[in-house]
């Protein structure tokens, strides 16, 4: 990955939009994407007073940093994976303005896939009394599907945006169909036993290559954990929607409820994310096809538990075959005492996924109580009993279920630790008294049939009425013996016909059933 420089000149090619207004510091950038998807950035900071300032800038690509007048730079620190906060003080030069540019090769800037492409800036940060600007070029835009925020102005391949609330950072997303579509290229090749399809966009090699490689190195562990559980496993990708970047890979619900068919499908913004999350995102999908084929459901009552394992044998099992998933682990020992604090030891929320709880919380309370779990019990080896245990019961789908399956692996009853965090089991609803010493969901039962006898009794008696009254009610008519119309007993004339009624008729014993 080599990092180019990019001509200042160009800033002042694209629209008034670009031109800052002095007055008060502007910065601007312009984003020039190629039809490969990479682009160049160049950032422009004006202003015709002394004053400070700080932006963003990237920490593994090489820039280009030119001024004019006098710049004094004053700090720079991390502030996240890939990005440094420079703070930096100014004053106008000679020309009674100072100017300030940084250009950068920018990889990966839009992914794309077939006819369509997901664009993202890099993270734009700036006091928020500097106004900023963005200006993108797509050189391959068929049309904008969608963005974020709203751009002020679009002018054919050319889109301006105005930013706000950028201390903290801010990003600048579009989708957009392609002018020129991508070819997805399939590639297969058998893995210890396992032929593996992978379906990639040609431009992106590195996608591919990539999937195979963990694979490759990962394999001889996945296999030892749980066997060589499929002969074929595909993987393809997908675009993420606007900001929406924090699904990074999944499985359809409906296929891993089929024993854990279907294909995985990844995020291509992996490609734009810290050393080990494609990898580990590479394994972590293959788990939850594993546990599905091991009759472990992933309904809403056990997803916490397909979450919780598939992420703690993804880190597992990628330091295992000397993959970098250093930041992953210090991220995973933060997160575990957020969880503690937050939770308080209660995690009965998890066994409805559905729940109103925080995703980001449910994700890593799961983990947390698989690594508490996984860490007393013997590590890896005790997820490879518990997978064993399920197959052998044949359907995991309760939390009673699960909790007889990991005890079973576990060597000991696991329901007063499952208790102690909180979860409800059907044993506990059965130990529930009620009168007379009888458990409270049997006198729930027995109520529920009272009811329906008294509602069936209700029915019953309210039909025998009804038809008593009918009864009742014909004693006072009689039918014309001309027309067979049912006319009041007594009565001279028939209605109807206008006969004279000589004589009565009685009704036939099965008229009540007619009316």
């Amino acid at each position: 990955m080599k990092a180019r420089v990019v001509v200042i000149a160009l800033v002042l090619t694209f629209t008034a939009t670009l031109i800052p207004a002095l007055g008060k510091p502007t910065l601007t950038y312009l984003i020039n994407v190629s039809y490969t998807g990479n682009a160049t950035v160049t950032i422009l900071f004006v202003d015709d007073a002394p004053g400070r300032a700080f932006i963003f800038l990237p920490r593994f690509e090489e820039y280009n940093l030119t001024y004019s007048g006098v710049y004094k730079p004053l700090n720079q620190t991390k502030i996240t994976y890939f990005y440094d906060r420079l703070d930096f003080a100014y004053e106008p030069g000679s020309e009674g303005k100072f100017e300030f540019s940084v250009s950068y090769f920018f990889p990966y800037a839009s992914l794309m896939t077939e006819d369509k492409a997901w664009f993202m800036t890099p993270l734009i940060g700036a006091p928020n009394h500097v106004t900023v600007y963005v200006n993108v070029t797509l050189e391959n835009l068929g049309k904008v599907t969608a963005t974020v925020p709203e751009p002020l102005e679009v002018v054919g391949n050319k889109l301006s945006f105005r930013v706000y609330d950028t201390v903290e950072g801010q990003r600048v997303v579009i989708e957009y169909l392609l002018k020129k579509p991508v070819q997805v290229r399939t590639i297969k090749r058998d893995i210890r036993g396992t032929k593996v399809i992978v379906k990639a966009p040609e431009m992106y090699s590195e996608l591919a290559d990539r999937v195979l490689s963990t694979f490759e190195r990962t394999k001889p562990y996945l296999d030892e954990i749980f066997g060589n559980v499929f002969t074929e496993v595909e993987y393809r990708f997908f675009l993420p929607r606007l900001k929406d970047v924090t699904e990074l890979g999944y499985v359809h619900g409906e296929e891993l409820s089929l024993g854990g068919e279907g294909p995985i499908y990844l995020n291509m913004v992996l490609l734009r994310y810290v050393p080990g999350y494609f990898e580990a995102t590479v394994v972590h999908e293959y788990v939850h096809k594993v546990l599905a084929k091991a009759g472990i459901e992933p309904n809403n009552i056990l997803r916490w538990f397909h979450e919780g394992v598939a992420e703690y044998v993804s880190l597992e099992v990628c330091k295992l075959a000397g993959i970098d998933v250093r930041e992953l682990e210090q991220d995973r020992a933060l997160v575990f005492r957020e969880v503690v604090r937050v939770t308080g030891g209660d995690f009965g929320f998890l066994q409805n996924w559905a729940s109103t709880a925080d995703e980001g919380l449910k994700y890593a309370a799961s983990e947390y109580l698989v690594y508490k779990l996984a860490s007393k019990y013997g590590g890896l080896d005790f997820i490879s009993r518990v997978v064993r245990e399920a197959r052998a019961k044949g359907k995991v789908a309760t939390t009673d279920d699960l909790v007889e399956v990991l005890s079973r692996a576990a060597g000991e009853d696991l329901r007063p630790l499952f208790r102690s965090w909180g979860f409800v089991l059907t044993s506990d609803v059965e130990a529930i008294r009620g009168p007379l010493g009888i458990p409270l969901s049997r006198w729930i039962a027995l109520a529920v049939i009272a009811v329906l006898v008294v509602v069936a009794l209700v029915i019953v008696v309210r039909y025998a009425r009804g038809r008593a009254r009918r009864e009742v009610e014909l004693e006072d008519f009689t039918r014309c013996q001309y027309c067979g119309a049912i006319v009041e007993r007594g009565a001279a004339f028939c209605p109807y016909c206008g006969r004279e009624i000589e004589a009565a008729e009685e009704l036939p014993e099965d008229f009540t059933e007619e009316l």
